[in-house]
């Protein structure tokens, strides 16, 4: 069974605008996934509740999302507490805003993170990046910026908010006249239609996801047929790859999509072409890169061996494990391999799992996504002294591209890739980084969305 999908974007679904007191269903390539409601609680309190069904690999995917906002008189949130939950995990996140910074505390089935961060000078925070526009009267306002804060990642996100203007918008077969907004977030772009009363008609979000207000039965009606997030996430790719485990290299011209964010380094390199992109994965093979000792290769890139938000990388409890998963080994990469193929034996692949966690929750359960492999990863090499960076990206399978996660090791030359979740696979170019550094850093990657990846040539192991 694949261990890769869409998870990784599962985040997206907590961000959808909604009106007060107002349901939404939320549908994906026609079929109805989830809903959306707002209401309105005592003492300037607010809440949102996000219900997600769908299916990841197979398996049922469900989330539920509940964040209560208390804003002050000027919409400026003041508190947020966010609960997610999903495949019998619980995470509740609790941010407090002051003048210049937002103290964080993630609660992570039991395990506590606190995070401070500092507001830019001069952003203005808001709860909703559309808040600040009011459509009737909006006289010069046709665009601004705010910064939102991210739970999942625990970042401020910087959003470009535009009033594009009089729109015609289809509906249930039904075309309405309306004013557009677009929200352009670096991970999606949303579009949001208000009607001359300023209610939302529909929302289109990331991968194809659409809102539209509806009756409350509507939105709470059972899901009769779950739609497969993976498969919805997935980018075709063509031709097919006929020998993908023996793929040493690859390029592909990448049209309709934008790729400016997306790393390029000794991995794979990405250069505009007219209104495409041209990209050349090359991966350097394990069995010919330089390889450090692991003393050696720390001095270099002391800034991956540090604890970060969900890799409790100085925990004695991982540091007694990676001791004893590389035991007496020295070097960068022979150590690496024995930490990943330790992982791919103990986890087991659970696509029900849609809630970002800490590695400590991950290693108690020994289940979850490729994110949570990983993680867990890049924790464990840490622990052991290996510099380490999670990365998110794509990988290739049977003429589609999915959205994956997998880390990659500082070998004291260059970095190297180790994938938990195919840790037997020789090295190949199967994957596309989106983006890569500590979790915060590889999770905020932008979503693609109708684009392709076409073949221009490929190089295959004798």
């Amino acid at each position: 069974m694949k261990r890769f999908g869409a998870s990784l974007v599962l985040g997206l679904v907590a961000a959808f605008a909604s009106a007060a007191d107002q349901y939404f269903a939320i549908y994906l390539n026609g079929g109805k996934v989830g809903y959306s409601v707002s209401r309105e609680l005592k003492d300037g309190w607010s809440e949102s509740e996000t219900v997600f069904r769908s299916a990841l690999m197979g398996q049922d995917l469900d989330m539920r999302i509940v964040s209560q906002t208390l804003a002050d008189k000027d919409g400026q949130p003041k508190e947020i507490r966010t609960t997610s939950e999903s495949g019998g995990r619980t995470q509740v996140v609790t941010a407090k805003f002051a003048a210049k910074e937002i103290k964080v505390v993630i609660n992570n089935a039991g395990t506590i993170t606190e995070r401070t961060l500092a507001i830019p000078p001069g952003a203005k925070v808001v709860e909703d990046a559309t808040s600040a526009l009011i459509l009737n009267g909006a006289g010069t306002t046709k665009s601004y910026k705010v910064h939102v804060l991210d739970v999942t990642t625990v970042t401020l996100i910087e959003n470009e908010v535009t009033l594009d203007g009089p729109r015609k918008v289809e509906v249930f077969g039904k075309t309405y006249d309306a004013t557009l907004v677009t929200v352009k977030d670096p991970r999606a772009t949303s579009k949001i239609y208000y009607s001359a009363k300023g209610d939302v008609i529909k929302i289109e979000a990331a991968l194809g996801m659409v809102m539209v207000p509806v009756t409350k039965e509507v939105a709470l009606a059972d899901i009769t047929e779950r739609t497969d997030l993976g498969e919805s996430a997935a980018i075709r790719v063509s031709p097919e790859i006929v020998r993908p485990f023996d793929l040493i290299s690859v390029k592909y011209r990448v049209s309709n999509a934008d790729l400016s964010r997306c790393p390029s380094d000794a991995y794979q390199t990405i250069a505009k072409n007219g209104a495409d992109w041209i990209v050349s994965v090359h991966p350097i093979d394990r069995g010919r890169a330089r390889d450090e000792t692991i003393t050696e290769a720390a001095r270099y890139a002391q800034k991956w061996l540090k604890p970060s938000l969900h890799i409790p990388a100085r925990s004695p409890e991982f540091k007694r494990l990676s001791a004893g998963i590389v035991g007496g080994e020295k070097h960068v990469l022979a150590a690496s391999e024995r930490i990943s193929r330790w992982i791919e034996r103990t986890m087991t692949s659970n696509a029900g799992i849609g809630v970002l966690r800490d590695a400590t929750e991950v290693l108690a359960s020994k289940e979850g996504v490729c994110r949570d492999y990983a993680i867990l990863g890049a924790t464990l090499m840490r622990s052991a002294g290996i510099p380490t960076r999670v990365t998110s990206g794509l990988i290739y399978d049977n003429g589609q591209m999915y959205y994956h996660a997998w880390d990659e090791v500082w070998s004291g030359k260059e970095w190297i890739t180790y994938d938990p979740t195919r840790a037997n696979q020789p090295t190949n170019a199967l994957r596309f980084k989106l983006a890569h550094g500590n979790v915060e850093d590889a999770f905020a990657f932008p979503v693609l969305q109708g684009c392709h990846f076409e073949i221009i040539s490929t190089r295959y192991r004798s």
